[in-house]
């Protein structure tokens, strides 16, 4: 279960990152690798974001031990507090409501310094370490303004719920950090998780790409994973956010 807890953590972490940047149209290649307390290599992910008027739609391709796995996830504009998850082998999606996750996040407290500017794939970026104070994990943050519309994104969330609680935000915000992150390093217990972009690529993507294919039908197993239901998962995502370590 700790392999599909992880595959929710770059679920969520996604949903965080792609709301940065409304106003880009096309997408985004990351590369996560997550490394054990004796240095071995547990878990490694590519994942292609496409991202329209501020919908985000991330297929994920996941090693773990050997062992491949393809999942894909899809949150769109007009349904904020909704994550739809997507399984094309089985050709089948579940839906889920994220509204618990944004508030159980509000409850941690983040601590940010700012360690200086460095420039990755060519864009400035600001260099901030974050502390996030009652769950004692460490995370390092190298976020850009250089990448769509930031002006447009700055006026837009002043209205968005979504944004107006969020406490991470608002830490990042006072070190003029608040963009999109390029690169991100979490570290628990020994634990290391290091997520970079690797490509970015502007253009016109088609709004069919944010629907779900009209064959496919709902089920009642996330990601297809039989016995991972909807509850479950949702009561995963609450504990996730508490860094419940459980």
């Amino acid at each position: 279960m700790k392999k599909v807890s992880l595959l929710l953590v770059l679920c969520c972490l996604m949903r965080v990152v792609l709301a940065q940047i409304p106003q880009f149209e096309g997408t985004i290649t990351m590369q996560t690798n997550t490394t054990s307390p004796d240095n071995q290599v547990v878990l490694s992910a590519t994942m292609i974001v496409y991202s329209k008027n501020g919908s985000t739609l991330v297929e994920t391709s996941t090693n773990v031990g050997g062992a491949e796995m393809q999942q894909a996830t899809l949150a769109r504009a007009s349904e904020p507090n909704k994550l739809y998850t997507i399984d094309r082998k089985n050709k089948t999606y579940g839906v889920l409501d994220v509204t618990g996750m944004q508030s159980t996040q509000d409850e941690e407290e983040y601590e940010v310094k700012k360690i200086g500017t460095e420039k990755i794939r060519g864009m400035n970026c600001v260099h901030v370490q974050v502390k996030m104070k009652k769950s004692n994990v460490m995370m390092d943050m190298w976020t850009t303004k250089e990448i769509g519309d930031w002006e447009m994104y700055a006026r837009m969330q002043k209205n968005n719920p979504m944004f107006q609680n969020n406490k991470l935000l608002a830490a990042l915000r006072k070190e003029n950090a608040d963009g999109m992150p390029l690169k991100t390093v979490v570290s628990v217990e020994g634990t290391r998780s290091v997520t970079e972009v690797t490509k970015v690529e502007k253009k016109v993507l088609p709004a069919s790409l944010f629907e779900i294919p009209s064959d496919y039908k709902e089920s009642s197993d996330m990601f297809g994973i039989p016995g991972l239901s909807k509850e479950k998962m949702q009561e995963m995502m609450k504990q996730m956010m508490k860094q419940d370590k459980n």
